[in-house]
């Protein structure tokens, strides 16, 4: 009768041991916000969640470039348990090559608009900064024929290196889907109602 009993105790130690083991405290990933508010001016409108921050006349500088637009701020939730120090979604214009002069690989479509994709990132005093850019190109300029004033959709993001930037509690590392997943969503709703010339 003990050799049967043992086993049977031993089993019930061990399953009460592994409940007794919390799962490590991470935090929850940011709530999949309902897209209810629009923006809309000449050019466009866009759909956005009602967390988010509306800047206009806002300059974004990714890589070379200096972009006068509209920026839509992520809200707090999203830096919870990582590195962002923010993320934004920008739309602008600038003054650029035409859509002959790049290779027809790079283009997707989104929300029915064919706009060409591109992902850069760099670094400077420990921060990152990365993001992705789709641009759809406008016809070419009547003062200058060889450019042409493209509309930029902008997903910016900046975060600090562990290593030697960060402040203000940032841990862990730098969680992009959900940030790539709602730029993605935002511009599915996207409706291009003129182009700048």
């Amino acid at each position: 009768m003990i050799k049967k009993i043992l086993p049977l105790a031993l089993l019930l130690l061990t399953a009460c041991t592994q409940s007794s083991v919390q799962a490590p405290n991470v935090p929850p990933p940011p709530v999949a916000e309902t897209l209810d508010h629009v923006y809309q001016v000449a050019e466009y409108t866009i759909e956005y969640p009602n967390a988010f921050t509306v800047t206009e006349n806002d300059t974004l500088i990714a890589e070379e470039f200096e972009i006068q637009g509209t920026s839509f701020t992520f809200p707090e939730s999203y830096r919870a348990g990582n590195v962002l120090d923010e993320a934004k979604v920008h739309i602008g214009w600038h003054i650029g090559e035409c859509e002959n002069d790049h290779p027809r690989t790079s283009m997707t479509t989104l929300g029915g608009n064919q706009l060409d994709k591109k992902e850069w990132k760099g670094a400077a005093a420990g921060n990152l900064y990365e993001g992705i850019t789709y641009t759809k190109y406008g016809s070419p300029m009547p003062s200058a024929p060889t450019k042409c004033q493209n509309m930029l959709l902008t997903l910016y993001m900046h975060s600090c290196n562990l290593g030697s930037a960060c402040s203000d509690g940032h841990t862990g590392v730098l969680d992009k889907k959900p940030l790539i997943d709602m730029f993605t969503r935002m511009l599915g709703t996207l409706k291009i109602t003129g182009i700048r010339s």
